[in-house]
């Protein structure tokens, strides 16, 4: 059964877990604890960002100002190549015309 991590579980950040303790991430961030995964500060969880909402409803409005003015195309030069690493991607980058409307 899935069991919820604690944010200072000494099993996972050593026998010093309720302490302030910066040298902890001296060797980076796959130093700092045994699952390096379990370290994700302001993603998710009780530590999430608090204006990750505004931000991103910030970004939203910005995108839609940024589409509503101009006009996207693909250059005739751009040649199509994918590249498979994570998601599929352009591996030579996307090459794109932009024109104010």
């Amino acid at each position: 059964m899935f069991q919820k991590m604690k944010t200072q579980d000494p099993d996972l950040w050593g026998s010093d877990a309720g302490e302030f303790n910066p040298e902890r991430f001296a060797n980076g961030i796959l130093g700092t604890c045994r699952i390096p995964q379990a370290y994700v500060p302001f993603g998710v969880g009780a530590r999430v960002c608090v204006d990750q909402q505004l931000a991103m409803t910030e970004l939203k409005v910005i995108l839609s100002l940024i589409l509503i003015k101009f006009h996207f195309s693909l250059a005739s030069s751009f040649q199509h190549s994918p590249t498979y690493r994570l998601v599929i991607e352009p591996g030579e980058g996307v090459i794109l015309n932009i024109r104010r409307i």
